[in-house]
């Protein structure tokens, strides 16, 4: 029962607290003096309300769970993942955005690794931070993460591999970096400015993800931008490229098609079921050793048929609009033109009422009911297939 998280023992029973000393002291002597015994009448408290244990058992109960400077996390559990929102609220800070972000995601940090031991969490845990722009600043939050979580995986832009290096050291072992297209002409026209234009830079991402020393790396193509059979060729030798020279890191690949999204964007191209399939049967049988990813995009009907060609990893209970997961970020809701923040206007229709998801997902199957129609064709769900233990010693 010792934690390395604990420093004393509290007993508000002097009988029961002798006891346990004696206990103690004859197992290991060590940590005798840990053992304490709190007296509640000179104190003026019991030692629950000394030490707000009421509060905390109430607080580990409800799904929203205040910060000390003002932000909260939304904490929402399903049967097979957690996912918690965490939002800056009321903390509005006393010098810029990036500092106020960066402390409140600290805070976050801290409480979500205290939330996970008082409520017993474990599984798939999905934590939306407020995004970052200061780097370092990410792996800060990485570390303070570290001792809760055993696995962590990143979505983030692309980076030098010194500026990904502290990312891993502070504990994260997964990065996931689309190509989007393969075609240079076709990327040029999508990425007009920014850092995401330099398409050399992006299709190095991985390589350099790799020498900080991520050992999962996610690779894929958007496929309606360009022609389908040319993405499929890409983007297959460019996994049989990292295969080679990022042997140490675990590939998986992904083959997303766009839906329906925010800003009514339409696919320049057509990738129908048939050629989907068709990409899926090359792929695997040109990359045994590769991981092929299924996103929530597909419509469930048409997932479960495509597991038994090799599918080694999906999604499920995706959202793609801010809050999503937990229903946070409904109190400012708005639309952006040209990325200016608009005002909705007051007959705005119920659908408008929501934050914008980035696209529509077509399989909104609970994980435990995608897990279970697994089980039910003969495979065996994995919630969990890493722990830094098996590197220990």
């Amino acid at each position: 029962m010792q934690s390395c998280h604990a420093k004393n023992y509290l007993i508000d029973d002097k009988r029961l607290w002798q006891d346990v000393r004696d206990y103690v002291a004859a197992f290991n002597p060590d940590l005798a003096d840990r053992v304490e015994y709190y007296d509640a009448d000179k104190e003026g408290l019991s030692l629950f309300e000394r030490h707000h244990v009421h509060e905390q058992v109430h607080q580990a109960l409800d799904r929203k769970v205040w910060l000390p400077s003002g932000g909260s996390l939304i904490i929402e559990g399903t049967e097979a993942l957690t996912v918690v929102d965490v939002n800056t609220g009321k903390n509005v800070g006393k010098s810029n955005l990036e500092e106020t972000v960066f402390h409140n995601n600290m805070e976050a940090a801290v409480e979500v690794a205290k939330q996970l031991r008082l409520r017993d969490i474990g599984g798939i845990i999905v934590i939306d931070f407020v995004d970052m722009e200061i780097r370092e600043n990410r792996g800060k939050v990485v570390e303070a993460l570290r001792d809760a979580v055993p696995s962590i995986s990143l979505e983030v832009g692309p980076m030098e591999t010194d500026e990904y290096r502290p990312l891993v050291e502070a504990g994260a072992e997964g990065l996931v970096v689309y190509q989007e297209t393969y075609h240079r002409e076709v990327y040029a026209a999508m990425h007009t400015s920014g850092p995401k234009r330099n398409f050399d830079w992006r299709l190095e991402t991985p390589e350099r993800a790799h020498a900080a020393g991520f050992r999962r790396l996610g690779i894929g193509a958007l496929f309606g931008l360009s022609d389908w059979r040319r993405e499929t060729l890409c983007l297959a030798m460019h996994a049989q490229y990292l295969l080679r020279h990022c042997w140490k890191s675990q590939l998986t690949i992904s083959l997303p098609r766009p839906r329906p999204c925010a800003g009514e964007f339409e696919p320049l191209t057509d990738f129908n079921d048939r050629n989907l399939v068709q990409a899926i049967c090359a792929l695997r049988l040109f990359l045994p050793d590769a991981g092929i990813v299924l996103s929530t995009r597909e419509p469930a009907s048409l997932r479960d048929r495509l597991i038994p060609l090799g599918i080694t990893m999906m999604s499920a209970g995706s959202h793609t609009e801010p809050g999503g997961y937990t229903g946070a970020g409904q109190d400012n809701l708005h639309y952006t033109e040209r990325g200016r923040i608009r005002e909705l206007v007051g007959n705005a229709t119920e659908s408008a009422t929501h934050a914008t998801g980035q696209f529509d997902i077509a399989d909104e199957r609970e994980p435990s009911t995608v897990a279970a129609t697994l089980t039910r064709l003969g495979y065996e769900p994995v919630w969990k297939d890493w722990d830094p233990a098996i590197l220990s010693n």
